[in-house]
């Protein structure tokens, strides 16, 4: 859920264990890194067109490592995929993904789009049974939706503009 490139080198994962605390996933994965990469520039995104996040790091004088993202192989791990639909305001919309009791903001991303696939943002929700997804679309346009791990499809959840 959280990827730091620290100053000692190296690349630095941690899982969102809700309500704003993150624990260590290094016990969980090994990432072929070097220790000493300086990391300059980290990048996550989709690269392998899966659905899932995964990670670019480039350092000084190394070359450039990408970490393909497996967790979403595993049944224990979950990601949820959100692609806003609309003729207009859908490049450049936000996602935000809320606590469907509190309406707390638990995470939100700008949707870029790619050349291969539409606007899109993904979450780690390994810890969420259900959310209420909000799209705020860039020309003001805003659709909330209810989310629920036990009456997700597979695929992207999809969210017209209004």
């Amino acid at each position: 859920d959280l990827a730091v490139g620290p100053a000692s080198g190296g690349v630095r994962l941690y899982l969102n264990a809700g309500r704003g605390l993150f624990m260590d996933a290094e016990e969980l994965c090994e990432l072929p890194v070097p220790a000493d990469l300086e990391v300059r520039l980290l990048v996550a995104a989709d690269l392998t067109a899966d659905g899932a996040p995964d990670l670019f790091a480039a350092g000084a004088g190394r070359s450039p490592v990408v970490l393909e993202n497996r967790w979403h192989r595993r049944p224990d791990i979950a990601y949820l995929v959100v692609r806003p639909r609309g003729a207009r305001g859908v490049l450049g919309s936000i996602v935000r993904l809320r606590d469907s009791g509190t309406q707390d903001v638990l995470a939100s991303s700008p949707c870029p789009p790619c050349a291969v696939c539409p606007a899109e943002c993904c979450f780690g929700v390994r810890f969420l049974p259900r959310a209420v997804v909000e799209v705020l679309f860039s020309d003001g346009a805003a659709r909330p939706v209810e989310w629920a791990r036990a009456a997700a499809g597979e695929g992207p959840l999809s969210v017209a503009r209004p």
